[in-house]
């Protein structure tokens, strides 16, 4: 059953097995992602002043995830020096037990903020690049799921039980339900996950058909492809809730903990970067990158229409180098660079 505690720990023997290293772990995850995800964010605004451009809603969204993996960051190195976090629930008090319980109220709110700005920032990103009708309309399908998902976690976690302190105040009379417990718990990641493969999948069809050379698109794509990483960790992550133990709540909930930062950092750092071309230019060498990609696929349709027997030497070397460019996308460039990265 996920975690609900409704009872004073149990007293006994402390066990310190792995203990100071769980506190280790948990901090070194919480500064390295934090810090990516920073950069990322701050690429993203190098990349708007560069352009001289104001600011726009899809980067405010995304500056509010920030602050809100920050404060959830926080939160859990907070809960290990107050909490308890990363110990065994026999080894703390009933008062750090019940500040435990507290911070993880608070997570509860905060997590699925961070998510939802996160998400609605790539897709108000993409939605001011293309100007495709019904692409449009299935980004704003996928931002009322996001939107309801987001509202649905706050006030199922707000209300699993009643009244809402008798989740950390052990002497207070009240029930929790466990109907509620397991929607949030169990059905819930379920809708957040489609939504991460679902923002993956929806731009590349387009992006593959914009009038623009194969190594831009490359680029473009690899930027873009970069959300498989987070799909992959939306997934670790619900798998280590399902392994949460309630009657040693503050041990168990490590793992969990730790693949909520790094999906936290990595959602944030994959609606960062495909707004931070134009600083990524400037500290990645990318020229060369750009040219050996277009290398390659001079001789790949040289070697194609060489082996077909059309033609051969010069003006198989002539047709690669005039290719026939793809039809034009509807696409807005004034938001998204698109010279190679």
């Amino acid at each position: 059953m996920p975690p609900v505690v409704t009872g004073l720990p149990e007293t006994g023997l402390a066990r310190t097995d792995l203990q100071p290293e769980n506190a280790t772990r948990i901090i070194l995850f919480m500064v390295v992602f934090s810090l990516l995800a920073l950069v990322a964010v701050a690429l993203r605004v190098a990349s708007k002043c560069i352009q001289w451009a104001r600011p726009a809603l899809d980067d405010a969204l995304l500056v509010a995830a920030a602050a809100q993996m920050l404060v959830m960051n926080i939160m859990f190195v907070v809960a290990i020096k107050r909490g308890g976090l990363g110990q065994h629930v026999s080894s703390v008090t009933t008062e750090q037990l019940a500040f435990f319980m507290k911070m993880y109220f608070a997570a509860g709110l905060v997590m699925p903020t961070c998510y939802a700005l996160a998400k609605l920032s790539i897709l108000w990103l993409l939605y001011t690049i293309f100007t495709f009708r019904n692409f449009r309309k299935v980004l704003r399908l996928l931002a009322i799921v996001v939107v309801c998902w987001w509202l649905t976690a706050i006030l199922l976690d707000t209300f699993i039980c009643y009244p809402i302190h008798f989740r950390w105040d052990f002497h207070a009379k009240g029930s929790c339900s466990n109907k509620v417990i397991q929607v949030e718990f169990f059905a819930t990641p379920i809708p957040w996950i489609i939504t991460d493969f679902a923002i993956l999948i929806a731009p590349l069809p387009s992006l593959w058909t914009m009038k623009t050379s194969r190594a831009r698109q490359i680029g473009l794509g690899a930027l873009f492809g970069f959300g498989i990483a987070t799909c992959a960790v939306a997934c670790k992550r619900y798998v280590t809730l399902l392994s949460i133990d309630d009657d040693d709540i503050t041990f168990s909930m490590v793992e969990p903990a730790i693949w909520t930062m790094i999906e936290s950092s990595t959602t944030i750092i994959c609606a960062a970067l495909p707004a931070s071309t134009l600083a990524l230019k400037r500290i990645l060498p990318t020229g060369h990158l750009t040219r050996m990609i277009e290398f390659v696929e001079d001789q790949f349709y040289a070697w194609k229409e060489s082996s077909g027997g059309r033609m051969s030497g010069k003006d198989a070397v002539k047709t690669v180098q005039e290719p026939v460019e793809p039809p034009a996308a509807c696409l807005s460039t004034n938001k998204l660079d698109l010279t190679p990265i």
